[in-house]
């Protein structure tokens, strides 16, 4: 295990600096100095990985009252389980995006999972996920109020925080189990790491602001920009991102201080119509303007494209009906799933949204 002076911080910072930058990291730049992986040691991590895999940082209910909840919290849904996830299921199972953390999968899929283990987390316990959450999970939203736009963001921040924490978690872990199984370079283990802890530490801080709101139902500190009435759309979200660029690839430049823009995206397909909510706190407006004003355009077709391409170029928690999946070309399938592996790792892939766009292939949606 190589020692603390060993490792060139410097490289270190320049290494996260190029991943809060978005850029591509090139494979024979991050193992300069390091030999590739060896079959054996391939071998040797996978088993790792599938066992870090499934290893769980500390967690407590992160309901938003003082003193703090004590108890343990159960596996709350991101989505609502009577609502999108019951719609868009075909008997019982919906398609949900997954990226690998082990060797030896698929990069990225349309993993078909049962509705009850679909997009959930330890968020709050059982009492407070049920009284926070019951206005965004009993009622229709097709007219939501502000409160109810609140609390599907809110939400969306928690599920980012425990996947921020369990991220942290796992990247310790990850680069001494590297080091200890398939000796190299630590610089960009470590890196990783750093950044890993970095996004958990900035969760945690988000995480509060919108408890503290809550508590003072200051709602108006926060815009949101939405879409309403849409038709019944064959995939949901609900996700927390930082985007990088303004809709055409234009460098989203981050600030000289505070916090970089960020804002959530829900997605709530319904029969009696769908809802795009997108929603920020104010202090983001302007910064965010160049990101969102394409979709304040009035061709609903567009919207639903542009939000399509949004999910899938910057979350992690987009749910598919199967139906659909299941009837689209293979072809579809496999642009949609090469954008989001080509931009995973945060970097600016052009695309063409008829290219990856359901509207066409199936008769899902009206003529436009």
């Amino acid at each position: 295990m190589p020692r603390l002076a060993d490792i060139d911080l410097a490289v270190v910072a320049e290494i996260i600096r190029r991943i809060e930058a978005g850029e591509a990291l090139k494979q024979e730049w991050l193992e300069a100095g390091a030999a590739p992986l060896s079959d054996d040691e391939k071998r040797r991590l996978r088993g790792a990985f599938i066992e870090l895999r499934n290893a769980q940082p500390r967690v407590a209910c992160t309901a938003p009252i003082q003193p703090p909840c004590g108890v343990k919290p159960i596996r709350s849904h991101s989505m609502g389980r009577r609502g999108p996830l019951a719609l868009l299921a075909d008997k019982g199972h919906v398609r949900l995006l997954s990226y690998s953390q082990t060797i030896g999968e698929p990069d990225v899929e349309m993993k078909l999972v049962g509705v009850r283990e679909a997009t959930t987390f330890p968020g709050l316990c059982s009492r407070h996920d049920g009284e926070l959450f019951r206005s965004v999970d009993v009622p229709s939203l097709v007219r939501p109020n502000s409160e109810q736009v609140f609390l599907l963001a809110f939400r969306s921040v928690l599920r980012a925080l425990y996947v921020a924490r369990w991220m942290a978690h796992h990247r310790s872990r990850l680069a001494d189990t590297i080091e200890t199984r398939a000796p190299r370079s630590m610089e960009f283990d470590m890196a990783i790491a750093v950044r890993a802890h970095l996004a958990a530490q900035k969760l945690e801080s988000i995480a509060a602001l919108y408890a503290e709101a809550h508590r003072q139902q200051a709602f108006g500190a926060f815009r949101e920009l939405k879409g309403l009435h849409l038709p019944l759309l064959p995939f949901a979200v609900s996700g927390y991102f930082e985007p990088n660029w303004e809709q055409e690839g234009r460098p989203l430049l981050p600030p000289e201080k505070g916090p970089r823009a960020f804002l959530t995206l829900n997605v709530v397909p319904s029969e009696e119509g769908s809802v795009v909510l997108f929603h920020y706190p104010v202090q983001f407006k302007e910064r965010l303007d160049g990101f969102l004003e394409p979709f304040r355009r009035r061709d609903p077709w567009d919207f639903v494209d542009r939000t399509w391409e949004a999910a899938l170029r910057y979350c992690d928690n987009v749910v598919v009906a199967p139906r659909l999946w299941d009837a689209v070309s293979q072809g579809l399938k496999d642009r949609i799933l090469e954008f989001c592996s080509a931009t995973r790792d945060r970097q600016w892939i052009a695309v063409d949204r008829q290219a990856i766009s359901f509207f066409g292939e199936v008769a899902l949606y009206p003529s436009a």
